[in-house]
């Protein structure tokens, strides 16, 4: 059976997780498996012989152009090809219009939000829309938890089969867990985009060393973005010696973190999956 799955790779998120997760487990039951993704990844963290990425290298200087010349290639890449399954994800599911597949499978990973700010209120509204195109081009929607199904349901009357997320390598040594030394007081893992709302914890962290002389160290694994912009926020804030950025961790390391970290904080506003 021949799997094609349209959605980040092998970058620093949650989607990208579960696509990873996804692309191994059809490549372990013996499946050929092609990843389509826009981005372009550093690190490798899935080989399987089994597996082929198609991630165009568009060559402009214009970042909208080149979003563009990456588009028509991935078409034209998808075209090429008749797949047994297809599983679209995010933004990806405009593409479900234009591959051929005997099975059209849409991921909903969460619901958007209305805010205020006009790019906030317009990254909803994409990932709004891209769960009503991709449950409208799809014979299956999927949502990742009877929140994200619940709310995508009341809103858009988008009606879903929830398959929660799980474990799929559990650590050998996980008796061992709770032995290590905490030294991490809070803990943040995951992309460094605006959605995430760090600079409110930086800010809160701030405000909470100035009233109370206990040391607090905060741990930021991740990359993206806003990493910069958070860094001279921090620095800003007095809080150079605090808050310790770590950039992109491999996913085997991961667990390293949470087995030390006393507190692990998210702010998420539209966050579809419970901790």
């Amino acid at each position: 059976m021949h799997v094609a799955i349209l959605g980040p790779f092998n970058v620093i998120g949650g989607v990208s997780t579960v696509v990873e997760e996804i692309a191994s487990v059809f490549c372990h039951r013996g499946d050929y498996v092609t990843v389509v993704t826009v981005e372009q990844p550093e690190k490798t963290f899935l080989q399987h012989e089994r597996l082929d990425i198609f991630a165009p290298d568009a060559k402009s200087n214009l970042p909208v152009f080149k979003q563009i010349l990456k588009l028509a290639d991935i078409i034209k890449f998808l075209r090429q090809t008749h797949y047994d399954i297809v599983i679209s994800n995010l933004y990806y599911s405009s593409l479900l219009g234009i591959v051929q597949a005997n099975k059209k499978i849409h991921i909903m990973h969460g619901m958007g939000c209305y805010s205020p700010k006009i790019k906030d209120s317009f990254r909803a509204k994409v990932g709004n829309y891209s769960n009503i195109l991709g449950n409208k081009l799809a014979d299956t929607t999927i949502a990742n938890s009877y929140l994200t199904a619940s709310v995508n349901n009341i809103m858009f009357e988008i009606k879903s089969t929830v398959v929660p997320l799980g474990v799929s390598q559990p650590e050998k040594n996980i008796s061992s867990f709770c032995e290590n030394k905490r030294d991490i007081d809070l803990l943040y893992i995951g992309r460094l985009v605006s959605a995430k709302m760090l600079p409110i914890v930086l800010e809160a962290l701030a405000l909470l060393l100035k009233n109370n002389n206990q040391p607090i160290n905060f741990h930021i694994v991740g990359n993206g973005p806003e990493e910069n912009n958070l860094k001279a926020l921090a620095k800003d804030l007095g809080l150079e010696n605090k808050v310790i950025f770590h950039g992109y961790i491999p996913r085997e390391k991961i667990n390293q973190f949470y087995t030390k970290a006393r507190c692990l904080i998210s702010l998420n506003p539209t966050e579809p999956f419970g901790l």
